[in-house]
């Protein structure tokens, strides 16, 4: 998966759909779904918080992902921390 290099929030919001693609094995992610509705585990929650932290060079509080369960809120919320 290439790295995030656009820091936009569209640009997030674009890294993060194809990261859930990859990590829940879909062909397509919208805006408004929901990673647990798409049968997203824990597991799979844990690598999405891994390689976030990695590519913002930020610690995402486990919780944030719970509160921000689609694409476009956790992209916004991760958007307001890199500004």
């Amino acid at each position: 998966m290439e790295p995030l290099t656009d820091m936009t929030s569209a640009g997030i919001t674009a890294y993060l759909t194809r990261m859930w693609c990859a990590i829940l094995d879909l062909d397509a992610v919208g805006p408004d779904d929901n990673f647990f509705d798409l049968g997203g585990t824990s597991f799979q929650l844990l690598m999405v918080k891994d390689r976030l932290d990695t590519e913002l060079g930020i610690t995402t509080e486990l919780i944030s992902f719970f509160r921000h369960p689609t694409v476009a809120e956790l992209a916004d919320y991760l958007y307001g921390r890199t500004r």
